[in-house]
């Protein structure tokens, strides 16, 4: 819905795709935070 709105050619075809899709997405900030910590 947000990708439409702003005229980006972005599609997932289903739940699951779109669930392990944020998933990864969400690994892989959790790890660079861990790694890129500047506190």
């Amino acid at each position: 819905w947000v990708s439409d709105k702003f005229d980006l050619s972005f599609h997932v075809d289903g739940f699951w795709p779109a669930l392990l899709g944020a998933l990864v997405v969400s690994l892989v900030s959790w790890f660079l935070n861990l790694i890129l910590d500047r506190d």
